[in-house]
């Protein structure tokens, strides 16, 4: 993964990346290792079809984990 100066973690509903919809669980904690992001408990995580890292700064998608 490449660093980036404004990344988020975002739940997507789109499998390929970021969507509209997108639920953001809190800026990127490093670049390596494991991590874990609380779901705010109104959120359904079986709409959820990716875990997507995203540049808000420069609207770029960093990297994508299909969850279905």
């Amino acid at each position: 993964m490449r660093n980036g100066p404004d990344l988020y973690v975002y739940l997507s509903p789109n499998a390929d990346g970021y969507a509209k919809g997108a639920i953001e669980l809190g800026r990127l904690k490093a670049d390596r290792g494991n991590q874990n992001y609380a779901v705010p408990s109104n959120v359904d995580v079986a709409h959820s079809a990716s875990v997507v890292i995203w540049c808000r700064q420069f609207s770029v998608l960093f990297a994508t984990a299909r969850l279905r």
